[in-house]
């Protein structure tokens, strides 16, 4: 292998190769890594496809990337031999490159892992790229020429291969859980497929011919017609296999995305995209609530999979019934809800809604059955009310007043008439929500982009009643304020978070600070004191566990005395946070004298960023303010990749929160995430 028998003759062939075929042999390779990458990145991120599996995918598109980037590159060389191909050998030489791809992914999946296994993948991957090298070069038969290798340029591209690929590996690995993007994907694609090509072309230079002396040399011009119906032959099939596998990666993201934000059985939007649209704060005009209360009913008769298809049939009739500029959502199995978005959706709507009421108190047949549905329609429209958690809370509050029937009446909201019922309601349901933890809270992380760490969560009050489903904070968070009730929930928040932290201590993934959000009122009560030292105490929670957030309406009209409690939470070893700073009316001569420890951008300033350059100005300019003053920086509401690359390359690397990381989650759904990222939490 690395000498010629003492009876041979050393033939000098000058070997040249094709440009283009050398740079698309790289290319497929670089093509089939980033595939690979593009696989592995999708793995435990996913619901229909298990973990096992997409490494699996990873690995297959990895080894044929690689083999396919061997005999295109074989196709490149030209010199004057004839040359033959070994079909079996050829298919075998596949194997060492799949295993070998499997065993790096495996490794780099790992929850605990050091430089040593970083090393083990990446000699595995050089051995086993070297290994289908090397079974790939006997399956060529050179006529009447023998070759033999180079010792000294065999093992340098053996070498450089390993070193590159622990680059690449440790490089996506310590990356993929925060930045799952083409950046990182294409950069780790391009260090590893390089590695490949200089392996590949390495072993070819590092091969000299001899012949025996009995035997004379064939010399013309190579095959070139077989190698070039190779080499296609693989190209399209590389391709083709390249494009199915990121056909699925794709086709897997948009099936997650269907089964998180639209209803299983109706395929129409679902409560959680409702809930996005109420936070998003997107003006409408309009909205129209159907509640059909009479559905047990007919599963008790007929079965549930009648009424599943009763449902179906509803639905699709609302459909039809669907203006322009107009959206349908079901929240609830017996709730659909219209958002209208202009002054004409609104008008048709209305129509289309007397049109439906009309239909549904005639009957209607369905599956040799005759259906009268019990239900009412609610509706509200306004010229001075744009908001869409106002129009709900207003069309929930006719739900609940005690004139409402449900005889497939169109009812329209009236201030005069439906006035506190809702309202009185939630306030009396208030304390045995907390009792009954339907009142809950639910937890988002805030990432360190750059370290692959989670420096904290903050905690978030969500609302499951048990008549009226899902309330969104936005309708259930102003009741509580207009009625004084905010301190009393503030108390029962920083009781339920002390003991989660508690409860969290033992696990090591999980964070170690919460932020909890502090109405302005009750920011320099002496109660809030009271109540967050005599909690930490008796749950033993260190007091730097805590950070309270505050906004800029809490202390702008009291800063003195807000001066003076912040100080003193700082002084009890409480951290304080500055929360949706920028869009209060405050001096920046506050921060100054508010001590405060973090300071938190608005989700307002990173929406159109970086397509906004006053935007990306204001926001650099922000964290730059921060960093100055010794301040942690907190971006909210970051949720695409473009945000995430602006905010590392340009903003000094700011911690980042928000749903491109992580949606606010239970804490077992928050354990399983922390798992999934892998890296320890540092306290």
């Amino acid at each position: 292998m690395f000498s010629i028998p003492e009876n041979a003759t050393l033939v000098n062939i000058n070997m040249g190769f094709s440009l283009w075929i050398v740079i698309a042999s790289i290319v497929v390779g670089i093509v089939g890594t980033f595939t690979a990458f593009s696989c592995e990145a999708r793995a435990g991120q996913n619901i229909l496809i298990t973990k096992t599996l997409w490494n699996w995918l990873a690995s297959i598109s990895l080894a044929i990337g690689v083999w396919v980037l061997h005999f295109i590159g074989m196709a490149a060389i030209r010199m004057p031999v004839t040359m033959s191909h070994n079909i079996g050998l050829t298919a075998v030489s596949l194997l060492p490159a799949l295993l070998a791809a499997f065993i790096a992914f495996y490794v780099i999946n790992l929850p605990r892992k050091g430089f040593v296994l970083y090393i083990l993948a990446s000699v595995t991957m050089g051995i086993g790229v070297t290994c289908m090298h090397l079974i790939g070069i006997y399956a060529m038969t050179f006529d009447g020429i023998e070759y033999y290798f180079s010792p000294v340029l065999f093992f340098a591209s053996i070498v450089i291969s390993i070193i590159s690929s622990f680059v690449a590996l440790y490089t996506f690995s310590s990356i993929k859980n925060q930045m799952m993007g083409l950046t990182v994907r294409m950069i780790s694609a391009v260090i590893l497929g390089t590695a490949v090509a200089v392996l590949h072309y390495g072993n070819i230079l590092s091969m000299k011919f001899y012949i025996s002396p009995d035997k004379v040399a064939s010399h013309g011009l190579m095959g070139a017609m077989e190698m070039n119906f190779l080499a296609a032959g693989l190209t399209i099939g590389i391709v083709v296999i390249l494009m199915l596998l990121l056909i699925t990666t794709f086709f897997d993201h948009y099936l997650e995305q269907r089964m998180n934000y639209f209803d299983p059985l109706t395929r129409i939007p679902n409560c959680r995209m409702f809930q996005e649209r109420i936070e998003s704060s997107v003006k409408v005009q309009a909205i129209a609530i159907w509640r059909f209360n009479d559905l047990e009913s007919y599963s008790s008769d007929y079965g549930y999979a009648f009424v599943d298809r009763l449902v179906l049939y509803m639905s699709s009739m609302l459909m039809k019934h669907l203006p322009p500029m107009t959206e349908l959502y079901r929240t609830e199995p017996n709730c659909f809800i219209y958002v209208a978005n202009d002054k004409t959706a609104t008008i048709e709507l209305h129509q289309k809604l007397q049109e439906i009421s009309k239909c549904l108190k005639k009957g209607f047949k369905f599956e040799e059955h005759t259906i009268s549905l019990q239900g009412v329609c609610v509706f509200d429209a306004s010229e001075t009310i744009t908001s869409l958690e106002e129009l709900y809370l207003n069309v929930m509050t006719v739900l609940k007043h005690p004139s409402i029937g449900y005889q497939l009446d169109i009812v329209q909201y009236d201030p005069t008439i439906h006035t506190r019922n809702f309202t009185e309601e939630l306030l009396g349901d208030m304390e045995e929500a907390m009792k009954n933890h339907d009142l809950f809270l639910v937890y988002q992380p805030k990432i360190a982009p750059t370290k692959n760490e989670v420096i904290g969560v903050e905690a978030l009050i969500r609302w499951q009643h048990p008549r009226h489903g899902f309330l969104s904070p936005a309708i259930f968070l102003p009741i509580f304020e207009a009625n004084n009730r905010m301190n009393d929930l503030t108390d029962w928040i920083i009781n339920e978070v002390c003991i989660q932290l508690r409860d969290w201590q033992q696990e090591e993934l999980l964070p170690k600070q919460v932020a909890i959000n502090i109405p302005g009122p009750y920011l320099t009560s002496d109660r809030l004191m009271d109540v967050l030292k005599s909690t930490t105490k008796k749950y033993r929670i260190c007091p730097k566990a805590i950070e309270l957030e505050i906004t800029e309406t809490s202390f702008v009209k009291t800063i003195t005395d807000a001066e003076k409690a912040v100080n003193e939470f700082c002084k009890a070893g409480f951290s304080v946070a500055l929360d949706d700073f920028g869009t209060g009316v405050s001096s920046l001569s506050y921060l100054k004298r508010i001590p405060v420890t973090t300071l938190k951008i608005d989700k307002s300033f990173i929406d159109d960023v970086p397509a906004s350059t006053k935007d990306a100005s204001i926001i650099k300019s922000v964290v730059q303010l921060g960093k100055s003053l010794n301040m942690e920086v907190v971006v909210e509401g970051v949720e695409t990749e473009e945000q995430v690359q602006f905010l590392i390359e340009h903003c000094y690397t700011p911690h980042i929160q928000g749903y491109y990381f992580a949606k606010p989650m239970k804490p077992d759904e928050l354990l399983n995430w922390c798992r999934a990222y892998q890296t320890p939490v540092k306290a």
